[in-house]
């Protein structure tokens, strides 16, 4: 995964050496969720439930949440998810206990377009309220592969005006993760 700023028409940004406090922070999670820990219902098992709680609990933390082998019911059960009350034992993680993901996360894109076919091909990418989404998945090319890459592109909404907000870009694959883990595994 790679990302950039796109107030530069510089195509190599991620090369350049930047001083980081000119650039705003950014905290993103991704996660492989498994897609059978939800049924197409919406119904979770327990390892659902625990990837969706485990969301829950650092969310008051993230901006972006990119999630893998997601579909429908994935996005049923997250949208719908109520955290268990033993999550918040002694005051433990007391700024999520109102919230919803739902409303944590109100800017979402949901990818199920080959579900039907491959059922863990799935991809989902949540932002807060700060963050604006824009996203293309983009066909792989790679034979025998379901899994599309996302272009992911991020409008930081945190600014005042609109001529200092700062878009970032970013291309995630799973397909070249996969690859690179093949030829890391051929060399072990």
């Amino acid at each position: 995964m790679s990302f950039r700023p796109m107030n530069s028409n510089n195509p190599n940004l991620t090369n350049i050496i930047r001083d980081e406090t000119s650039l705003p922070k950014i905290n993103i999670m991704t996660y492989n969720v498994n897609f059978g820990g939800v049924s197409w219902n919406g119904e979770t098992n327990l390892g659902g439930y625990r990837a969706l709680q485990i969301i829950h609990e650092h969310s008051h933390e993230l901006d972006i949440v990119c999630l893998q082998e997601t579909h429908q019911g994935w996005e049923f059960a997250l949208n719908h998810f109520k955290p268990s009350e033993n999550m918040y034992h002694e005051g433990l993680h007391s700024k999520n206990k109102a919230s919803s993901l739902r409303a944590n996360f109100p800017h979402q894109f949901w990818d199920h377009s080959k579900t039907d076919q491959y059922l863990a091909s799935g991809s989902a990418v949540l932002a807060t309220k700060d963050f604006d989404l824009q996203v293309q998945m983009l066909e792989s090319g790679v034979k025998g592969s379901f899994f599309d890459a996302m272009h992911i592109v991020v409008t930081d909404l945190r600014s005042s005006t609109t001529k200092t907000k700062t878009r970032y870009e970013s291309s995630l694959s799973i397909i070249i993760d996969e690859e690179k883990n093949q030829k890391k595994k051929k060399k072990e």
